[in-house]
C-alpha cells in the first residue's frame, strides 16, 4: 500500500493531523519572535583603550601597537586594523562569518590581559564590545518639557527601573544626561585666617568616601566586624569632615567652604524639536518579539505618566515595530490576494471544488512553513516574509495539477475516491521533480559565505520548509480532502459560520454599547454582547444549513458513475485537440507546428538568451544590493573649525536647527527633530570636524 493509499483509506485521521498542523502553525505565526532584520552574529569585535590626555602619536606607540602583537595571534582572525586618537585607541578584530561569538570573546579577553602588563600605568581597563545587531534600539522613548534638569532626569531614571523591568527588554539607556557631582567652594579668606593649606584640603577630601575593610575582631569569646564610616552619605557629612583639630576644637568644611550639589559640565547638548530633552534608548533581548517589546515599552509609559507632574512631553521615535507590523500586513494581504486570485482562475478553469482544494493548500504550506521555523528557534524577519510572499506563486502547482487531473477522471465517470487516489499516483512523480528543481535552485544559498549570507540563510530554509509543506498538501491532503470534501464542508460550516455569527455580533453590539453608555459598557455592554452573541449564533446555525443543503445540491455533490458525458464509457472517440474553439485551441495548433521543427526552437532559444544577456550588459542600469527606496530619516551634520567651547557649538547648531523648525512648523513633514551638539565622539563615518548632528524622522508620506 502506498502512502497516497493509505492516507485516503484513513482520511479521519489524515484529516486531524491536517487540523493539527493548521493549529500549531497558526500559534507558531503568533508566538514567534517578530524583528525587522535577521539577527545575526556581526564577526566584529573592539577593543576600547582610553587613556586620559594621552595624544595620537603616544597612543599609536603605547597601546595601540603592545595590543596589537598579541591580538594578532588569535585562531581564526581575519583582519586587525586599529586607529589611535586624543586621549585613546581602539582596534577592530574581524572574524569569519559563523565563527564562535563565545570562544572569540574568551580568546580575544585572554590576550587582552596578557597585553595589560604593556601599557601605562594610568591607562583604564580596557573594554571588549562585541557588535551584537540585536543591542541596537528598538524604540527611543524621548522626555521633554520646561522642568529643571534634575527633575527630568529624575523621572528619567525612574523610567529607566521600570523599563528594565519588563522581561523582554535588555537594557534602557539614559542619553543626554549629566553626573551629579558635589561642589566644595572654598573661601580663601577664611582659609588663611585658619592657617590652612589648600594641598592638606585637597588630601583630606581625596582619602574620604571610600570604603575601608577593617576586617574582624576576635575577642577569645567571638568574632564581630569592624566597620569604619568612610562613605558620604548626604551634605551635612561632608560639611561636618574636620579639616584641623586643636584640642578639643575642630575646624571642619562647614567652616571655610560651602557645599553644594551639582552636575558636570555639559559635553554634549541634547534638544528634541526645539526644547531640552532626555532620551531612553530600548533595547530587546535577543529571540524575543519586538512587537510585543514594543507595546510593553508603550504601555509601561502610559502608566508612569500617570504620577509625572504637567508639562512632560514623550515623544517616541526609531520604533522599528512599526515596520514589521507593515510587512505582516503586506504579508497576509498577499496571502489574502493570492488565495483570492488563484481561487478564481482555478473556479473559473475548473469549478468550485477544485477552487476550493487549492484555496486550503496555500495557508497550510505557509503556516507549516512557519511551524518549521519556530522549531529551528528562527525569527519572522524580512526576509523570511519576502521569502513567503516568494512562495506564493511557486506553491500552488502540485494542486492544481492533482485537482485538475481528479476533476477530469471525476468527469469521465470515476467516483471521487478514485479519482484522487489516480491523481496522486499519476502525478506523483512529476509534481516531485518539478518542487525538486526549484529546491535545488535554492539550496546552494544555504552556503552563502559571508555576513551577507548569514543574512540571506533565511531565504533558503524558509522555501524548502514552505514548498516542501506544499508537496505534502498536494499528495496527502489535497487528495484526502478531495475524497471527503462533502461532509468536510458541512462540518465547516456547522461549526464555523455559527461562531463567527456570535463572535461578529456580540462584538458590534458591545461596541454600540460602548458609544451609548461610555466606555467600558460594565455591565449593560457584557449584556447586551451576551445576548447579540447568541442571536448571531443561532442566525449562523440557520444560514450553515441552508449553505450545506445548498452545496450538496450543486458543487459538491458526488458525480455519478455512469455520467451521460464520459465519453470514454459511450466507446466514442477523442476529440481532435487542434479542432477545438477560442484560446486553447490557438494554443494547440501553435504547439502542434512548433513541435514540427524542434531545431528551430532550440537555435531561437539561444539566441534569445545571448540577445537578453547581451541588450542588458548594453542597456542595462547595473547591479546593486539592495534597490533604492525612499527613506525614512534623516541626518544633518553641522561642520565647524576652530577651538570652540560647547556652548559655542551649541550655538552654531542652534541656528541650523531653528531653520529646520521653522520648515516643520510650516509644512509638519517631521516626527521628531532630534539635536545633538558638543564635543562629539566622531569615531565612525562622520568627518572630526563635526560638532553637532540633527536626526530627521519623516512623517509617514
Amino acid at each position: 500500500m502506498t502512502p497516497i493509499d493509505a492516507a485516503v483509506s484513513r482520511s479521519r485521521t489524515t484529516l486531524s493531523a491536517l487540523a493539527l498542523i493548521l493549529l500549531t502553525g497558526f500559534a507558531a505565526y503568533v508566538q514567534i519572535p517578530k524583528e525587522a532584520d535577521p539577527d545575526i552574529s556581526i564577526p566584529i569585535i573592539y577593543v576600547n583603550l582610553h587613556h586620559e590626555g594621552i595624544g595620537p602619536e603616544d597612543a599609536e606607540r603605547l597601546l595601540a601597537r603592545p595590543m596589537e602583537i598579541e591580538l594578532r595571534s588569535i585562531e581564526g582572525l581575519k583582519q586587525l586594523s586599529s586607529a589611535a586618537y586624543q586621549g585613546g585607541a581602539y582596534l577592530l578584530l574581524e572574524f569569519d562569518a559563523g565563527f564562535d561569538a563565545d570562544q572569540a570573546l574568551d580568546d580575544v579577553r585572554e590576550q587582552v590581559d596578557k597585553a595589560k602588563p604593556e601599557l601605562p600605568e594610568d591607562t583604564d581597563e580596557p573594554g571588549v564590545v562585541e557588535v551584537n545587531l540585536s543591542e541596537f534600539p528598538v524604540i527611543v522613548v524621548t522626555l521633554g518639557g520646561a522642568l529643571p534638569e534634575r527633575a527630568l532626569l529624575g523621572i528619567a531614571r525612574k523610567l529607566e527601573d521600570r523599563l528594565e523591568a519588563i522581561p523582554s527588554v535588555l537594557d534602557a539607556k539614559i542619553g543626554g544626561d549629566r553626573k551629579e557631582v558635589v561642589e566644595i567652594i572654598i573661601d580663601p579668606m577664611l582659609m588663611e585666617s585658619y592657617e590652612i593649606d589648600a594641598g592638606h584640603v585637597l588630601q583630606l577630601v581625596a582619602r574620604s568616601n571610600t570604603l575601608v575593610a577593617a576586617g574582624q575582631l576576635d575577642t577569645g569569646r567571638g568574632r564581630f566586624a569592624v566597620k569604619v564610616p568612610g562613605l558620604f552619605e548626604s551634605m551635612s557629612d561632608i560639611l561636618d569632615m574636620p579639616i584641623k583639630v586643636s584640642g578639643d576644637s575642630a575646624i571642619t568644611v562647614r567652616d571655610i567652604a560651602s557645599v553644594r550639589r551639582t552636575f558636570k559640565d555639559h559635553v554634549t547638548i541634547a534638544r528634541v524639536n526645539g526644547k531640552p530633552a532626555l532620551s531612553l534608548e530600548v533595547s530587546k533581548r535577543a529571540g524575543e518579539n519586538i512587537i510585543d517589546t514594543t507595546n510593553a515599552v508603550r504601555r509601561a509609559v502610559r502608566a508612569e505618566r500617570a504620577h509625572w507632574p504637567a508639562g512632560v512631553e514623550v515623544k517616541f521615535s526609531q520604533d522599528r515595530s512599526g515596520d514589521i507590523r507593515t510587512m505582516l500586513k503586506d504579508l497576509e494581504n498577499n496571502v489574502t490576494s493570492a488565495i483570492l486570485l488563484v481561487m478564481i482562475i482555478v473556479v473559473a478553469a475548473l469549478g468550485l471544488r477544485s477552487g476550493f482544494l487549492v484555496g486550503v493548500a496555500i495557508p497550510g504550506s505557509f503556516l507549516t512553513g512557519i511551524l518549521v521555523l519556530s522549531t529551528l528557534g528562527l525569527t519572522v524577519n524580512i526576509v523570511v516574509l519576502f521569502s513567503l510572499i516568494l512562495a506564493v506563486g511557486m506553491l500552488v502547482d502540485g494542486a492544481i495539477v492533482v485537482t485538475e487531473y481528479a476533476d477530469r477522471k471525476m468527469r469521465e465517470g470515476e467516483l471521487p475516491r478514485h479519482a484522487y487516489v489516480l491523481a496522486a499516483r499519476r502525478m506523483s512523480w512529476p509534481i516531485i521533480a518539478s518542487t525538486a528543481t526549484t529546491l535545488a535552485a535554492f539550496a546552494p544559498l544555504l552556503f552563502w559565505p559571508g555576513i551577507v549570507g548569514e543574512f540571506m540563510k533565511y531565504l533558503p530554509i524558509t522555501l524548502l520548509a514552505t514548498l516542501s509543506a506544499s508537496l505534502l498538501m498536494a499528495l496527502v491532503f489535497v487528495p484526502v480532502l478531495g475524497t471527503n470534501l462533502a461532509p468536510v464542508t458541512r462540518g465547516l460550516l456547522a461549526a464555523g459560520v455559527p461562531l463567527a455569527g456570535g463572535v461578529l455580533a456580540a462584538a458590534v453590539a458591545y461596541r454600540a454599547s460602548a458609544l451609548w453608555f461610555g466606555d467600558p459598557p460594565g455591565m449593560a455592554g457584557n449584556a447586551a454582547g451576551a445576548a447579540a452573541g447568541l442571536a448571531g449564533a443561532w442566525l449562523g446555525w440557520l444560514a450553515a444549513r441552508w449553505l450545506g443543503a445548498l452545496s450538496d445540491r450543486h458543487f459538491l455533490r458526488r458525480p455519478d458513475r455512469n455520467v451521460a458525458g464520459s465519453r470514454a464509457l459511450r466507446g466514442e472517440s477523442e476529440i481532435d485537440p487542434t479542432t477545438l474553439p477560442g484560446v486553447t485551441g490557438v494554443y494547440v495548433r501553435a504547439l502542434a507546428r512548433v513541435l514540427r521543427r524542434p531545431g528551430s526552437v532550440l537555435v531561437a532559444s539561444c539566441a534569445a538568451l545571448v540577445l537578453a544577456w547581451t541588450t542588458y550588459t548594453q542597456f542595462g542600469k547595473g547591479v546593486e544590493f539592495f534597490p533604492a527606496v525612499e527613506p525614512e530619516q534623516a541626518k544633518v551634520l553641522v561642520h565647524a573649525r576652530g577651538n570652540l567651547s560647547v556652548a559655542e557649538k551649541s550655538e552654531l547648531v542652534r541656528e541650523v536647527e531653528a531653520e529646520i523648525l521653522a520648515m516643520q512648523r510650516e509644512r509638519s513633514e517631521f516626527n521628531t527633530v532630534y539635536m545633538l551638539a558638543g564635543n562629539l565622539d566622531n569615531k565612525g563615518d562622520d568627518p572630526e570636524d563635526v560638532i553637532g548632528t540633527l536626526s530627521l524622522e519623516f512623517a509617514d508620506w
